[in-house]
């Protein structure tokens, strides 16, 4: 109906139509400022050179990344998710922006969206220069506290303002599993991973508007995240049907709740029952955009239990590359599984080697942050029993040691714990092979 010029419009009718609208517009849940991810289709990928991210970037290799890029891109994946390192950042800071600067090209010439992640704190091991078995977290958490902020502050701002408004960038992930981290075993712990979190997602968001940002939790509950992110996220390795649908509904509930997208940014691990076969069907049918576990089998640790393909191109399953694709994929060879799907007792023989590592090396002021973080992580694995409470004691006088500047002392008692454990895991295996 067109109203006259001058027609007189009561307050009451007034009133009535702005709560009808009002009204309207709550019934309508709200678009997301970003859009939807169910798009994503992706992988997390680890160069086949490289045991840790410290090694992705320490020894970046494009012509590796453009091969192993160009398979993602054969069995139409769009998007990749990628572990970025801060010290590798702070030991040449021009560098490793030039490097993610071109990763980001290469992954564009192959359609290849890009998801970094900023920080992780998976197992909780910091990182040194010479990490090279393990994987280790970002920045480690004994670097997690407010007195390591501005430091922290000066990486994530030259990362991020970097790529404001590119689109190469898919969305920022803020912190790969803030918890899987010994911090989380205490009260006082887990306050400093939210503080964390909370502070540099505030901060990612600041220096970048024109970008979501998540946080990859490690599981399927994003209730100390749900305000801070844009995008939900669920990690699954769930061994069930059953029990993956079970995740992704919990997960797709808060985000129907929030108003907000989410997405799967980990899953799929044969070795440990979780097979690409049994996921793949799921995430198509609740149509969510995910980054499955992994692209390559190479040398870090999880290789045994995932990955598509091998870095010579082959396949360790068909049937696997082929349930990602969502068809059949030519020209692809498989090569015998060497480790063997699924894999029991490889996780506890990667450790083993790499405590084996860790007790070989002399402990330095480049390894001792590894070194002595790795010492808390096997105490979080059980790897010393009853024993226990007797290492913690000796790891605290050696860190009290190293902070009065006995720096040889720490060393010496950070190797013979480190000794002690690689001791109980060589046992562990023998038994285990009997």
């Amino acid at each position: 109906m067109t109203m006259q010029k001058g027609t007189f419009i009561s307050p009451i009718v007034l009133a009535i139509v702005s709560f009808t609208a009002a009204m309207a517009c709550a019934a309508e849940p709200a678009e997301p400022p970003f859009g939807d991810f169910s798009w994503m289709h992706g992988v997390n990928y680890t160069p086949s050179y490289a045991a840790t991210d410290v090694e992705t970037w320490l020894k970046y290799d494009p012509a590796v990344i453009d091969r192993e890029l160009e398979l993602a891109e054969r069995i139409g994946l769009n998007c990749v998710r990628v572990f970025l390192q801060s010290l590798v950042y702070e030991e040449s800071p021009e560098r490793f922006l030039k490097n993610f600067d071109d990763f980001l090209a290469i992954a564009d010439r192959h359609g290849l969206k890009v998801m970094p992640i900023l920080f992780d704190s998976c197992f909780g091991v910091s990182p040194s220069l010479e990490s090279q078995h393990m994987w280790v977290a970002n920045p480690g958490p004994d670097r997690m506290s407010e007195d390591h902020f501005e430091a922290l502050d000066v990486y994530a701002r030259a990362v991020v303002t970097a790529h404001v408004g590119d689109e190469r960038v898919a969305l920022w992930d803020v912190m790969n599993e803030p918890t899987a981290t010994v911090l989380s075993l205490t009260e006082e712990g887990k306050a400093q991973i939210w503080a964390f979190v909370a502070h540099y997602c505030e901060l990612v968001r600041k220096l970048d508007p024109t970008h979501a940002i998540t946080v990859g939790v490690a599981s399927s509950d994003n209730s100390k995240v749900v305000d801070l992110v844009d995008v939900l996220s669920c990690h699954s390795y769930a061994s069930s049907r059953e029990e993956l649908r079970k995740r992704f509904s919990e997960t797709q509930s808060q985000a129907r709740e929030a108003q907000k997208p989410w997405i799967v940014s980990e899953c799929c691990a044969p070795g440990w029952g979780s097979p690409y076969e049994m996921v793949f069907p799921e995430l198509r049918e609740f149509g969510v955009g995910h980054t499955a576990w992994e692209l390559v089998i190479g040398r870090n640790q999880f290789a045994p239990i995932s990955g598509l393909f091998y870095p010579d191109g082959t396949v360790r399953r068909l049937s696997s590359v082929e349930a990602v694709a969502g068809g059949p994929v030519a020209g692809l060879s498989e090569k015998p599984d060497e480790e063997g799907v699924p894999i029991a007792g490889q996780r506890a023989g990667r450790l083993e080697e790499y405590v084996r590592f860790l007790a070989r090396d002399e402990v330095t002021e480049t390894t001792w942050r590894e070194r002595s973080t790795g010492v808390r992580a096997l105490l979080a694995h059980g790897v010393y029993g009853d024993e226990a409470a007797s290492v913690l004691a000796d790891l605290d006088a050696a860190r009290a040691a190293y902070a009065s500047g006995d720096r040889a002392e720490a060393f010496r008692s950070v190797k013979k714990l480190l000794e002690e454990a690689a001791s109980v895991l060589t046992e562990r295996e023998k038994t285990a092979s009997e």
